[in-house]
């Protein structure tokens, strides 16, 4: 990849999911319906673009990706709650640091989270998002038409859908010989697994697990996701959602 094309989305994306070795860049993938040619084709150089966010470009082919956020607590036009809870803890850790470290070498916060995740706000805030998004899919598909000279009809367009809930979606599975925690994707739900097959406009998504660091590819067929299914023995359970409290540790150095 070339690193002098790579900034914003793609280049925060590469930082957080990527790892290095010999000079090149690899992710922790899971792939449903997605051949290994294809997968080189959509993860493959990253370029940073203007809508949609990064192109990649294999082979000779172009494919446009868009990416989006989205969590499982309650949103408003002014965003996630988790996030506008998260920027006000930082506030008052930091002042609260500041206090102690008047009279003490060391200071110790703890917090938490007001807003509760829940299945409801996951669900609602993942298909706005991506209505929004999809909405634009001609626009995308033209931008990347008049940069490379081809035919809108021949770039696909994947969605990266970074689920940013604190510490994760999960689902606690029975179905296995022991039971556990797996994570969770929107595509468990049926009216989300509909959205998604109805929207023939899209090549696939990729699920990008913020929390673990995981990017899973999803081609956009009922095969796919049955696939996804079956690997995490999902059959129904409801989500699981951790209840995190935050714990910031400072200690001053001596100047």
């Amino acid at each position: 990849m070339e690193q002098n094309s790579i900034h914003s989305e793609s280049k925060r994306i590469l930082k957080h999911y990527s790892f290095h070795k010999d000079n090149n860049f690899f992710f922790n993938i899971t792939a449903f319906g997605v051949s290994i040619e294809k997968r080189k084709a959509v993860l493959r150089e990253w370029h940073s673009f203007e809508r949609p966010d990064i192109y990649s470009k294999y082979n000779g082919n172009i494919h446009g990706l868009e990416h989006f956020e989205y969590d499982a607590h309650s949103c408003s036009k002014k965003g996630s709650l988790q996030r506008r809870e998260n920027i006000k803890i930082k506030c008052s850790v930091e002042k609260e640091i500041r206090e102690k470290f008047k009279t003490q070498n060391s200071a110790t916060s703890f917090r938490e989270l007001n807003s509760k995740a829940n299945e409801n706000d996951y669900k609602a805030n993942f298909i706005s998002s991506f209505a929004k998004h999809y909405s634009k899919i001609d626009e995308y598909k033209n931008h990347l038409s008049k940069e490379f000279g081809i035919n809108s009809k021949n770039i696909p367009i994947w969605f990266i859908a970074e689920d940013m809930t604190m510490l994760g979606s999960h689902f606690i599975c029975h179905n296995k010989s022991e039971q556990g925690i797996e994570p969770a994707f929107p595509l468990f739900f049926p009216e989300i697994e509909e959205l998604f097959l109805k929207s023939e406009k899209l090549e696939g998504i990729i699920f990008a697990d913020n929390c673990n660091k995981i990017l899973t590819l999803v081609k956009r067929n009922k095969h796919a996701i049955k696939l996804l299914k079956n690997h995490y023995h999902y059959f129904g359970e409801p989500l699981f959602f951790f209840e995190p409290k935050i714990a910031n540790i400072a200690i001053k150095i001596p100047t």
